[in-house]
């Protein structure tokens, strides 16, 4: 299985083939597989003002959550919990 064109690329470009290097644009690191990529690129600015990768932002935000017990405030699904609670 292929996962990319890089290979192909290589190989031509080393059998003389003149073929320009691209330049990518922000990678978003393992944030892309476990984000859905439209938040990713949402946050991508608030990485770059802080010079962090998306997925290093991530981090940060999931420990700054953690630290600070905020998961219940920040996800506000005390009513739905309590009712998925009730279905087991």
């Amino acid at each position: 299985m292929v996962y990319g064109s890089t290979p192909y690329l290589s190989k031509a470009r080393a059998a003389g083939v003149d073929i320009p290097k691209f330049r990518g644009g922000p990678r978003m690191g393992r944030a892309a597989k476990v984000i859905p990529a439209d938040i990713a690129h949402a946050l991508e600015p608030h990485a770059q003002e802080r010079g962090l990768q998306v997925a290093d932002l991530v981090r940060r935000l999931i420990e700054a959550i953690v630290e600070a017990d905020l998961v219940d405030a920040v996800l506000d699904d005390a009513e739905w919990l309590e009712q998925e609670m009730r279905r087991d």
